[in-house]
């Protein structure tokens, strides 16, 4: 007697651990959008030195998650779905507040690095624009419209499979790279780097309550480098290229998080960073000041473009978070559904939405 058989669709072996580490390139953007609040709240100094603990931290739990990614090879959603496995024997509560926390704090990048990229934008670019209009709860800006196309946009790159998401990772994090490195290595070239615009505001801040507060929001940023744990079912050879792929990110952003601080801050010094009110706009100052103000506009444009690498991140990470939680039960079942190119497109679509209505 003949049965038919409906196959379900699975996550396609597509990544290499090269991918993997392109993918977590966006870290650094995080860092990008938190600098100059905590220059202006820890000092100079006082951030450069919160900002290293902190991804020193979060690269050292790699190693953990190298090896909980190689015992669990085939979950999808990284850490949250880890934490579930742990303690659902325990305390079945832990896992869906767990899974919920960390799908809520990757997805709303898209809304926060989107209104951050479309400020930018608007300081270096149309500073003479200032239309703004309201109605029924919600606003309209300039940084708010560029910042929901934005989300548009990497939305579009990942409904189409995972190598469109993963390309569009190459193209933005090589952007990326270029600014980053002007901030961390160009500054002492040029002779804008000054110890005298290093200082140390924690003190006279809060002390340690300051501290404890700062590190807090510093490993939100920093810890993200876990990213790469939750695409181990879809790299070539799950084993192998997962642990590569976590630790070269991990190496990278220690990189990154301490050297663009220090750059950048005895660059401008604290009171600079401080007086702009945007606390962001300061990276224009910052371009201008090292590469001048022609490719200071470029520098700027790459900024923009590491931000959106962010958010591609994150469409990627929040969407496969929300597949993990509905493949064990914890959500809505129709979330975890592919779609004929194989990735979470009804996900990726509820966190397109959502950051939509927050950006708003």
């Amino acid at each position: 007697m003949a049965t038919a058989q409906v196959e379900e669709r699975q996550l396609l072996k597509a990544m290499s651990w090269w991918d993997g580490f392109v993918v977590a390139l966006a870290n650094p953007g995080f860092l990008i959008a938190a600098l100059g609040s905590s220059i202006g709240a820890l000092g100079t100094t006082g951030a450069f030195v919160l900002w290293t603990i902190s991804i020193c931290l979060g690269a050292l739990q790699n190693n953990i998650h190298a090896e909980l990614a190689c015992m669990f090879p085939n979950k999808s959603g990284g850490v949250a779905l880890y934490a579930h496995e742990a303690w659902r024997k325990y305390l079945t509560f832990i896992g869906p507040v767990a899974t919920f926390g960390y799908w809520i704090g990757w997805s709303v990048v898209l809304s926060i690095n989107g209104l951050v990229a479309g400020t930018l934008i608007q300081s270096e670019f149309f500073a003479s624009s200032t239309w703004t209009t309201s109605g029924a709860g919600f606003d309209l800006t300039l940084p708010i419209v560029i910042g929901v196309g934005l989300i548009a946009l990497v939305w579009v790159f990942n409904v189409y499979g995972v190598r469109p998401a993963v390309w569009f990772g190459y193209v933005t994090g090589a952007l990326l790279c270029i600014p980053a490195f002007v901030l961390m290595f160009l500054p002492y070239v040029t002779g804008d780097w000054s110890s005298s615009n290093m200082t140390w505001s924690i003190g006279s801040g809060g002390g340690l309550a300051l501290i404890l507060t700062w590190l807090y929001f510093m490993c939100w940023s920093s810890y993200g480098i876990e990213v790469v744990a939750t695409f181990a079912p879809e790299f070539h050879d799950t084993e192998k290229d997962t642990p590569r792929a976590l630790r070269s990110a991990a190496l990278f952003s220690a990189l990154v998080y301490a050297l663009l601080p220090l750059g950048l801050g005895g660059t401008l010094g604290t009171q600079a960073v401080a007086n702009d009110s945007t606390f962001i706009a300061f990276y224009a100052d910052a371009f201008n000041a090292i590469v001048g103000n022609a490719l200071g506009k470029v520098m700027v444009l790459c900024i923009v473009a590491g931000l959106v690498l962010s958010m591609n991140t994150a469409t990627m990470d929040g969407s496969r978070a929300l597949y993990g939680i509905a493949k064990d039960g914890m959500t809505i079942r129709q979330l975890g559904v592919l779609n004929k190119f194989h990735v979470p497109a009804l996900a990726m679509t509820v966190d397109a939405l959502l950051n939509i209505f927050l950006i708003t």
